[in-house]
C-alpha cells in the first residue's frame, strides 16, 4: 500500500507538467534504428569534452558502492553486531530518511553553485560514510551503525542532483534522450557486475573487509578524477564548446569507443 500510494503522489503532478516538443534537427527517411542512435549518443559525449569524465565517475560509484547494500544483510547477520532482520530493516529505514530529507532541502536550494563540486563532494562524501558503516559492524555498535546509514542516505542526492543539473542543461535538447540512454547504460552496468564480484569476494575476505576496502577505493577514485581529469571543468568545457555540437550531423556509420 505504501509503494501505490508513493506512486500516485510520484504520478500525479506529471498530469499538470507541460512536456515540450523537441523539433528533429534533420527529417530522416530511413526507419529509426536503436544503434543508430544509440551511437549518435555515444557521439555527443565524446564531442561534449569534460561529460566522459563525469560518466566515468559515476560508472566507478556504482561499482564500489554497490557491496554495501549488496552485502548489508550478511553483514549485520554475521558481524560482530550479530544482528537480524529488524536490524536490518531499522538500519534501510535510517538510510532512506537521510535520502529524503536531503532532497527536501534540494528542492529549496543547491548545495554548491559549481555542479562538478556538488559531484565530487556527494560520491566522495558517500565513500566516507560506507567506509564508517564498515567500521561500525566492524566494532559491533548498532547505534553507530543507524547513524551512518543514516548520513549515507545523505551522499548521492547531492551528487545525483548537480549531475542531473550539468546533463540536462548542457546536452541539446533534441539529442537528450539519445545522450541519456547510453548515460544510464554505461553508468549502471557496473552495478551488477559488483554484485557479481563482491559476493564471491565475501567468500574470501568477508563482508567487511569488502565493503571497508570498496569505500576507501571509491575514495581513491574520486581524488583521481578530480586531480587528473576534465571532471572539475567539465561545465567550462561544456560552456566553450555548445554552440558547435547542436549544429553537427551527428549520423555516422563508424564504429565508436568511449576511451577518453
Amino acid at each position: 500500500m505504501i509503494d501505490v500510494i508513493t506512486f500516485m503522489v510520484a504520478i500525479i503532478p506529471l498530469l499538470f507538467i507541460s512536456i515540450p516538443s523537441v523539433k528533429k534537427i534533420k527529417e530522416v527517411e530511413e526507419e529509426p534504428s536503436f544503434k543508430k542512435e544509440f551511437m549518435e549518443g555515444v557521439q555527443v559525449i565524446k564531442e561534449r569534452r569534460g561529460l566522459l569524465s563525469l560518466l566515468a565517475a559515476f560508472t566507478s560509484a556504482n561499482f564500489f558502492l554497490t557491496p554495501l547494500f549488496v552485502l548489508l544483510p550478511l553483514m549485520i547477520v554475521e558481524s560482530a553486531l550479530a544482528g537480524d532482520e529488524t536490524m536490518l530493516a531499522t538500519s534501510m529505514v535510517f538510510n532512506q530518511l537521510g535520502a529524503i530529507l536531503i532532497s527536501l532541502v534540494l528542492i529549496g536550494r543547491k548545495f554548491f553553485n559549481n555542479n562538478s563540486k556538488g559531484v565530487a563532494v556527494g560520491l566522495f562524501y558517500s565513500a566516507i560514510t560506507m567506509f564508517l558503516v564498515g567500521i561500525a559492524a566492524w566494532i559491533g555498535d548498532p547505534i553507530i551503525l543507524y547513524a551512518f546509514m543514516f548520513l549515507g542516505g545523505l551522499g548521492f542526492p547531492i551528487a545525483n542532483v548537480h549531475s542531473q543539473e550539468i546533463w540536462q542543461t548542457q546536452v541539446p535538447l533534441e539529442f537528450q534522450g539519445r545522450v541519456f540512454s547510453v548515460r544510464r547504460t554505461i553508468a549502471q552496468i557496473s552495478a551488477p557486475v559488483a554484485m557479481i564480484l563482491s559476493g564471491i569476494i565475501a567468500e574470501m575476505i568477508g563482508t567487511v573487509w569488502v565493503i571497508v576496502i570498496a569505500a576507501a577505493l571509491e575514495m581513491i577514485s574520486i581524488l583521481l578524477a578530480w586531480f587528473f581529469t576534465n571532471l572539475p571543468n567539465v561545465e567550462k568545457m561544456l560552456e566553450k564548446g555548445s554552440k558547435e555540437l547542436p549544429m553537427q550531423d551527428l549520423t555516422t556509420d563508424e564504429g565508436l569507443t568511449l576511451t577518453s
